[in-house]
This record gives C-alpha cells, structure tokens and sequence, in this order.
C-alpha cells in the first residue's frame, strides 16, 4: 500500500506503509485509546503509532508518524476505518433548512483521494520581493499549535511553515500574502475527502456530512466485548485467545453461532451504522 503523500527518508521520497494485523487487541487498544484522547493530534499519533508496523521501509516511531503530513495521517486512518469495516455505512442526517430526517450511504473504499502535488512536500515561491520556502503541515506541526487559540494556532502554524528571510516577519504579512501561502500549500498536500454533499430529499437544500474516518474509529471496539463474551460461551476459548483473532476471524465465528442458533447475522442483515 502506498501513501498519497510520502515521507523523505535517506533523500528520496517513500510512499510505502503496512499495517500490523487488526485483532482483538488492536480493537481494544483503539476502544480505550478514546477514552482518554479521541479525536485530538495526540489521539491519531497513538493509534498510528500502534497500527504501522513499517514506514517507507523503515520500522515506525513515534518520531516518523509526527513527520507524516496530516493528509498521509488522515489517508491511514481512512485506511484502517476501511479495513474494519467498509460498509456500506448507513448514516441518518437532519436537514440544515428543513430540519427533516433522511438517510445516505457511503463506504470508505469510494472516497476520493487527492494525490500530492508538484513540489511536495516543500517549494520555494516568491512571495513579494522574498523567496520563501513552504511545506506542506504535518502532524509535529498539530501537535505543537493543539492547544494554543485560534489565532495563535495560525501564526505559529505559518511560521512553522514558512522558511522566511530574516526581515520579513510573520506578522507582518498581508492577508493575501497569507492567503498565497494557503494556496500553495492545499497545492502540494495530498488529502482525503472527510465530507459528503448531497441534497436533502424533501427540500434538495444542500447539505455537508462528516464521514471523516476519525468518528468511524472512534467506535472501533464498542461490541468487542460482547463478541468476546459470545464467542466464549459458546466455544469456551479464554479471552486472549479470542482477542487474537483478526477481526475478519471473529466475525465468521460469530456468523457460525448464529446460524446454529437458527438465526440471520447482523452482517448479513447489513445492519446500518
């Protein structure tokens, strides 16, 4: 599998990534993970962290899943999310203008993905009468503005970005100036499609859902347990053998002893998310 982006390792840019097997205990890693940090830089750096097993041919550190631009760390929860269920996702939304109810689906495999582009992950670009050079944010660069306010999350963000002569400062650039940076940088940075646009079928208002892969992960290992509990009823395995299984295993288990108890298993039903 390969990144839409890349890491530069030994001067050559490496697409290349492999996940570890996605047991039971990854579940349960990622299902207590959110407890603690769901949804925050921190939180997609521990679970990459636990989920990789190589990048760009080199073995993973928290250090290099930092490195990766935050389109490649978005690009491998969407991968995961997919590898863990690929739906398809039924999802019920309200109407922004009517406020009725309706229903959608989706699968992660059918989101676009916007590659990189020329110039990733850095360019140097004129910006007034100063050479400059941009790269594309990466997680370091999340971690490092998560807590600060918005506006000082934005200046810190730049200055990180901008590689800028020392008599141009950061403050003082204008709002086109800044919106260049903005420009090259959406350029160059791959990036995943977190949204989906559709049209409300009572009043065909338009309408903007969340189908980022961070909502779908942070559900991961919400029916572990009862998994766990089914599977050990009925074969009398202990809990660390189950939580071996790749999840793909533990599902056909639970399909089998279903069906000898003369009944229809939620995957075959297609139970909405």
């Amino acid at each position: 599998m390969e990144l839409p982006g890349g890491l530069i390792t030994e001067g050559r840019l490496r697409k290349d990534f492999s996940f570890v097997p996605l047991t039971g205990d990854w579940e349960l890693f990622v299902r207590e993970l959110g407890q603690r940090v769901s949804g925050s830089p921190q939180w997609v750096t521990e679970l990459l962290f636990h989920s990789l097993s190589s990048i760009g041919g080199e073995e993973v550190n928290k250090a290099r899943v930092c490195a990766l631009s935050v389109g490649d760390r978005q690009y491998l929860l969407r991968q995961l999310a997919k590898l863990l269920d690929d739906g398809p996702h039924w999802l019920t939304a309200t109407c922004r203008c009517c406020e009725e109810p309706f229903d959608l689906s989706f699968s992660h495999s059918q989101l676009p993905v916007k590659e990189a582009g020329e110039g990733y992950p850095q360019k140097t670009v004129s910006l007034g009468k100063h050479p400059v050079s941009i790269r594309v944010p990466t997680g370091e660069d999340q971690h490092a503005i998560s807590h600060l306010s918005a506006e000082r999350a934005l200046d810190t963000l730049l200055s990180r970005l901008v590689g800028c002569e020392p008599s141009l400062s950061i403050s003082a650039l204008s709002a086109e100036q800044r919106q260049q940076i903005e420009t090259v940088c959406e350029e160059m940075a791959a990036e995943i499609s977190s949204e989906i646009i559709t049209h409300c079928p009572h009043c065909e208002a338009e309408n903007r859902i969340d189908v980022s892969p961070n909502r779908f992960l942070q559900r991961a290992g919400q029916t572990l347990l009862t998994e766990v509990h089914s599977i050990a009823l009925a074969y009398h395995w202990d809990e660390s053998t189950i939580l071996k299984l790749p999840r793909a295993r533990r599902q056909t288990y639970l399909n089998l002893i279903d069906q000898s108890r003369g009944m229809r298993s939620q995957s075959a039903m297609g139970a909405p998310v």
